[in-house]
């Protein structure tokens, strides 16, 4: 698999350089705004601290737009599988309807237990607020922390 994605890191050139694995394997795997995402749903406060100041370090100010609608779509999906569960839907169910893998509605069932309603909803206007915020020139990174630190911490 990590041929693989050399493979596809190098495109149509034959010919692979040191450099191309370099850069390939420079961060740690985990060392993304996906692993954050996760590392929220799963409700791991310090993971969740060690990868947005990974995040912080690797995009500066650039970046939090994009982080920030990440952790709101992930809370998105939550919360409508949540809802969905509520009304009694199974998994197969959920995954048709929201156009998601069985495996990843699983998931989403066992993470949307870690949180209510409110909270969840809580998070997504909190976020939604940051991404407005950063646009005037508001708190950005530290605003993300405390968002976060709230909706992982105690929910």
């Amino acid at each position: 698999q990590e041929i693989a994605k050399i493979a596809l890191y190098a495109g149509e050139r034959k010919l692979w350089q040191a450099k191309d694995v370099a850069q390939m394997f420079s961060q740690l795997p985990e060392i993304s705004g996906f692993a954050l995402g996760n590392a929220v749903e799963e409700r791991k406060l310090d993971k969740v601290l060690l990868l947005l100041k990974e995040e912080r370090k690797n995009s500066g100010s650039d970046g939090i737009t994009g982080l920030a609608m990440r952790l709101f779509a992930s809370l998105r999906r939550l919360l409508q599988v949540k809802e969905m569960v509520k009304q009694g839907a199974r998994q197969d169910a959920i995954a048709s309807t929201l156009k998601m893998h069985p495996y990843a509605v699983k998931l989403a069932m066992q993470h949307s237990n870690y949180f209510s309603e409110e909270s969840l909803q809580n998070g997504m206007v909190q976020l939604a607020r940051l991404t407005a915020d950063s646009r005037q020139g508001g708190r950005t990174w530290s605003r993300l922390e405390e968002v976060l630190v709230t909706l992982v911490g105690r929910s």
